[in-house]
């Protein structure tokens, strides 16, 4: 067994971004909800409501949603992958100081067989129907240039040789064949599926103000 310590930055299973993002409380919660339960005698309108919200609460919620889905939905068909994929475990969600430049982070463990690195070298060898495509996918999201220095070489034969000393790699091409392959993530954008649970989850927003 090993355990590769990872993040949605890497390894984008899910985005928790509550900041500009589809985690963000300004798109999950609605204000005329909280309209409606005031009219109906409920704690507070919502200006009182938002100078009270507890950002750690509401982000305690999401890293708990977030865990339900990669377990419940992820997880099942990521099992049945050839790569070995044992178990994903949640771990925390990283907050930058500032989100100029970065987002938040689900940070998790993922649980593979020890044999993952022969694996996924032979299937690209010998089993990859659509190599062009990967090939494609490094060169294209890879490629250093003016304000972005790839950790990741953009070549086949390099990141062959990377994937026996760097976790990365394994990532990376993980992404890759998850994003092409589970029924999960066959959508325009793969995340939509994410995107369209999370919000159809019951929200008792109350229970995030301080």
């Amino acid at each position: 067994m090993k355990v590769i310590s990872t993040n949605t930055g890497i390894l984008e299973l899910v985005d928790v971004s509550m900041y500009n993002g589809f985690c963000s409380p300004d798109w999950l919660i609605i204000d005329s909800s909280i309209e409606i339960d005031y009219v109906e005698g409920e704690q507070a309108t919502p200006e009182q409501y938002w100078e009270n919200f507890s950002f750690d609460k509401y982000k305690a919620w999401v890293f708990k949603k977030a865990s339900e889905y990669l377990i419940d939905t992820v997880l099942p068909e990521a099992k049945e992958t050839p790569f070995g994929i044992i178990s994903i475990t949640s771990k925390s969600i990283w907050s930058p100081r500032e989100y100029n430049f970065d987002t938040d982070r689900l940070m998790f463990d993922l649980e593979v067989e020890d044999d993952i690195v022969d694996r996924i070298e032979h299937y690209l060898k010998w089993s990859c129907t659509d190599l062009d495509l990967f090939k494609k996918y490094l060169k294209i999201n890879f490629t250093s240039r003016s304000g972005f220095v790839s950790f990741i070489s953009n070549n086949l034969e390099t990141f062959l040789q990377d994937l026996h000393n760097d976790d990365r790699c394994i990532c990376v091409f993980l992404q890759w064949y998850l994003y092409s392959n589970l029924d999960c993530y066959a959508t325009l954008n793969p995340l939509d599926n994410w995107n369209d649970w999370i919000s159809q989850q019951d929200i008792n927003y109350y229970e995030f103000l301080n």
